[in-house]
């Protein structure tokens, strides 16, 4: 599975990314001028799973609505039918959502017809979702019901998702009834990488990802990860047949958080939630923590029948380590 994952990042594939960025700049067209006063949340629903950008076809893609989300300060939700939705437009370098991610600038839901039914695929043109807050306030950016993989961060972070923000605001990432799979970064998160804020996952999946660097599923920077009866498992961080970067790092195969917490549990008594706890399994770490490493501020707490088991860490503490 890693070999088959890396090969597509020395195979050469065109990609155009970045990890952090500068201040970003205001993003508005003539269309999100008619929508910027709109404080209700709206439904927009895809109707198309072509990859276009074209008012005029009578048609909305993702791109589009994503573009329309990002408008507005009101919270939308998305609706995606079942069908697979390629990344089509190659990566220009831009951060305005008209080519290579998906950019989302606002808190936005969006919801699919089911993991696994719902596809968006990165197709190895660039990461699947770069979200990029520049307010001051903490908003939360929703996946529900699909499945993200096939991101390729080639010279970044975050393969499925990277979150970040350029004030004072804190986004957090959740995944309900999700699974994010076969995604690459060259450095940290291969799944998901969050800059700061909180990656909170419910019934959802965390596979097969690669990172270069640290937190080979998930990487968390000034914020917690949390599980609920969800599943983080054959990830790695930091082998694959490349050579790392001089003086970087390889810690969490499946979870790395600097400055956060980890939380692993069941259901709450009495939800309408699938059976099981949840576990962190199977992950590889080239350096230390093959399941989950933490810095010692953080602390791991495993309940409700949850496991940290069969990871394996290349130097020492296959399951977990914190470290000072």
């Amino acid at each position: 599975m890693v070999c088959n994952l890396f090969s597509r990042w020395i195979c050469g594939k065109r990609f155009n990314l970045k990890r952090r960025r500068p201040a970003l700049p205001w993003r508005g067209n003539q269309r999100s001028e008619l929508l910027e006063d709109r404080t209700v949340p709206a439904t927009i629903t895809v109707t198309t799973f072509a990859d276009v950008v074209n008012p005029a076809d009578g048609k909305i893609s993702l791109r589009e609505a994503i573009s329309q989300a990002n408008a507005t300060p009101a919270v939308d939700n998305i609706v995606l039918k079942a069908g697979i939705y390629s990344i089509e437009q190659i990566g220009a370098d831009e951060n305005g959502n008209a080519t290579g991610d998906f950019d989302i600038t606002r808190p936005v839901i969006i919801t699919g017809a089911g993991d696994g039914k719902t596809i968006i695929d990165g197709d190895d043109l660039d990461r699947v979702f770069d979200i990029e807050y520049d307010g001051e306030d903490t908003v939360t950016v929703s996946f529900v019901s699909l499945t993200i993989r096939n991101g390729l961060a080639g010279d970044g972070s975050g393969g499925g998702i990277r979150a970040d923000v350029d004030d004072d605001g804190t986004v957090n990432v959740a995944l309900l009834n999700a699974s994010v799979r076969d995604n690459i970064a060259t450095d940290v998160g291969g799944g998901i990488a969050n800059f700061q804020g909180s990656v909170t996952l419910t019934n959802s999946f965390v596979s097969g990802n690669l990172s270069g660097s640290s937190g080979g599923g998930i990487f968390v920077d000034e914020g917690n990860v949390t599980l609920t009866t969800s599943v983080v498992s054959g990830n790695t961080a930091g082998t694959g047949g490349h050579e790392r970067r001089r003086g970087s790092d390889a810690n969490g195969g499946g979870i790395a958080v600097i400055g956060g917490s980890v939380l692993l549990t069941g259901a709450p008594q009495g939800a309408a939630t699938v059976k099981g706890a949840s576990s962190v399994i199977d992950n590889v770490a080239a350096d230390e923590g093959g399941g989950i490493w933490t810095t010692d501020e953080g602390t791991v707490t495993v309940e409700k029948l949850s496991s940290v088991r069969d990871n394996t860490a290349r130097a020492y503490a296959p399951q977990v380590v914190a470290i000072i």
